[in-house]
């Protein structure tokens, strides 16, 4: 038979239980001041009934009355305590949760053994009980009371908080976990890719000791003015012969003329060479390998290439403003020759020279449209310079045959192509179509081209309107 001590310390302990498992998992920074009272009082009450577990008795002692004090004391703050949940449990709660795990399994045990009837003292024990069970189970929703900023932050992230109670973590180690997590995020940030620079991010140096490799850079350089020449170093070796630049003399010879393999160049610390799709290969590993910065032209089929190039060249050398008065004053040009497309008529024409035939996308087709001429190899569908037999032209029979020729001796030129078999046969060659355009113009990738088209359109009128 048990005694009605240990049947009302049972009441006790399993409500003890059931409030542990409904709180186990509840976290929390620390045990409030009420929390170590309660443990306190809830040991008092182990150890009491580890002595007394044993001893029958046929009444309260008054030590069972003193004890029955106490756990209705504890019942009515438990009742007043009832909304304040713990945040998580201490080490001193894990232990009694244990020892009370040990009363539940000891309870269990006994259970098929006949009590006598409950004294109204476990009665009302177990009412309390019952109320206090209730009583958390509609407040187990509601925020704590005395909950610390802390708790609060744990609360918002909920599962993303850590699980280690911030007032067990010493001050010292708190820095050292945000240093660790600063550490972090820089090394995720310094491990993402830095964007590629753009044209508003990244702005090319202006140059100012210049290096020409083209014919077409030096007349840009030169046409931009002399702000600009005066920081070219060097200019193209054959910036000076007359069968393919318009420039010969035009720049000083203390300008040196330097090819761009040359360790002369190097020594002239150029900030820019200006250099070509066309350039030698061993020139561009030359200069790749000393790190000289370059600026490469590519594309040259016509008025749209020779725009780009120019503007391209202007910004380099911070010369903008020249660079756009250049462009307008070639589109004058070219609206001065559309105006004479009135005049006389279009002829078919091709421009022939060491076999090739100039098609599409080059710069004679550009020079053909301009003078007023109809390209045939574009109309029959050719690009580039293409490879063709005479028998070729002489089926097409064009009316204009333009060739390169070095003055003086261009008209030398149209006499002997004229007189050539099979070209004799052409209308070209009997009406006095052959027409001889200097070679610096007619292979021109600059402002020649203009010229070579002013040149043809004059001799196109002239054969047109001649009686």
């Amino acid at each position: 038979m048990r005694p009605r001590h240990a049947v009302e310390l049972d009441a006790c302990a399993s409500d003890l239980t059931e409030r542990g498992a409904r709180a186990q998992d509840v976290p929390r920074l620390d045990a409030s001041p009420r929390t170590i009272e309660l443990d306190a009082r809830a040991r008092n009450l182990t150890e009491c009934e580890e002595r007394a577990s044993d001893v029958p008795e046929l009444d309260a002692s008054p030590r069972t009355i003193e004890l029955d004090a106490r756990a209705r004391g504890l019942a009515e703050r438990d009742e007043r305590a009832q909304d304040v949940p713990e945040l998580d449990a201490s080490p001193r709660t894990i232990e009694l949760r244990a020892r009370a795990r040990g009363l539940a399994e000891r309870e269990d045990g006994a259970s098929d053994v006949h009590e006598p009837e409950a004294s109204p003292r476990a009665v009302e024990l177990d009412a309390r009980a019952r109320g206090l069970a209730k009583r958390e189970k509609r407040a187990q929703d509601v925020p704590e009371l005395d909950a610390s900023p802390r708790t609060v932050e744990l609360d918002a992230r909920g599962d993303r908080a850590p699980d280690i109670p911030e007032r067990d973590v010493p001050r010292g180690r708190r820095r050292w976990f945000a240093a660790v997590g600063a550490l972090a995020w820089t090394l995720a940030l310094a491990a993402c890719p830095a964007p590629k620079p753009t044209a508003a991010t990244a702005a090319t140096p202006v140059a100012q000791r210049i290096a020409s490799q083209t014919i077409l850079s030096d007349e840009l350089l030169h046409a931009l003015g002399p702000a600009v020449q005066a920081r070219v170093v060097a200019v193209s070796p054959l910036v000076d012969d007359q069968r393919y630049s318009d420039l010969a003399g035009a720049w000083p010879p203390s300008s040196p003329r330097i090819a761009g393999t040359s360790e002369s160049l190097l020594a002239l610390e150029p900030d820019l060479v200006i250099i070509a799709s066309f350039t030698a290969p061993e020139t561009r590993a030359f200069l790749a390998a000393h790190a000289v910065r370059t600026l490469e032209l590519d594309t040259f089929t016509g008025w749209g290439d020779l725009d780009r190039h120019t503007r391209a060249i202007a910004a380099a050398v911070d010369a903008a403003a020249e660079g756009e008065a250049l462009i307008d004053a070639r589109r004058r040009r070219l609206a001065a020759l559309a105006e004479e497309h009135r005049r006389g008529r279009p002829l078919a024409a091709i421009a022939w020279g060491d076999g090739l035939l100039a098609g599409a996308d080059t710069t004679f087709d550009a020079i053909a449209d301009a003078a007023g001429l109809k390209n045939m190899a574009q109309e029959q569908g050719l690009k580039g310079h293409v490879s063709i037999p005479v028998e070729s032209i002489v089926a097409w029979d064009p009316e204009v045959i333009v060739i390169g020729c070095d003055p003086p001796v261009c008209a030398d030129a149209e006499a002997e192509l004229a007189a050539r078999p099979g070209i004799a046969a052409t209308r070209a060659a009997r009406a006095g179509g052959i027409f001889a355009i200097p070679t610096r113009f007619l292979a021109s990738t600059g402002d020649g081209m203009l010229t070579a088209a002013e040149a043809l359109q004059a001799r196109r009128i002239a054969l047109t309107e001649a009686p």
